[in-house]
């Protein structure tokens, strides 16, 4: 089984991670994204128009995520694809470029849920590093949003630094802590 749109958040994830100091100098972060992960082969294949650089192993994507072809009716719907290219691409089976099209369909919708999520996060883990310092009189915890990305979160307490994967792995350390 695949999943297009997993498979794409994944890519978009690691894309973030790689080019978090280029991002954070950006004015428009989500715009940025957007336009350098649609061309990006490692998440849409678009540069040269593969992703799969494979016919077999893009075909086998297609028809192994059961949305693959609402995909293909909605962005023709939506007009960001026309009904004859992608009619034509499935007549002549280019299932490389059908793989591409619904990589760059999916791709700004899932850069925005990437953000939402991270944003969402950052808002959790600096409200648990408040909750900290009430719990903790005297200490002090501060969340690096430089540092961190998704699935790792780097926290300062009095100077020390410690990375968590999620929130409630730091939550579960704030209640399981024992300061001087």
């Amino acid at each position: 089984m695949y999943n297009y749109y997993q498979s794409v958040k994944t890519d978009v994830m690691n894309w973030i991670d790689e080019n978090r100091a280029d991002i954070e100098a950006q004015h428009d972060k989500a715009q940025y994204i957007c336009d350098s992960v649609f061309v990006d082969d490692n998440v849409t294949g678009n540069a040269s128009g593969s992703y799969t650089f494979s016919r077999r192993e893009a075909k086998e994507n297609y028809f192994g995520d059961e949305k693959a072809s609402e995909y293909l009716e909605n962005m023709c719907e939506e007009g960001f694809a026309s009904y004859e290219e992608v009619g034509k691409a499935m007549v002549h089976e280019n299932w490389e470029t059908i793989d591409v099209l619904i990589r760059c369909y999916l791709v700004n919708g899932i850069v925005m849920d990437c953000l939402e999520e991270e944003e969402a996060v950052e808002i959790s883990i600096e409200d648990l590093c408040k909750d900290f310092c009430k719990l903790n009189p005297g200490h002090d915890a501060v969340y690096d949003k430089i540092e961190s990305y998704p699935g790792y979160y780097v926290v300062y307490v009095d100077e020390h630094r410690y990375t968590f994967s999620s929130c409630s792995d730091f939550e579960e350390w704030i209640n399981g802590v024992v300061l001087d």
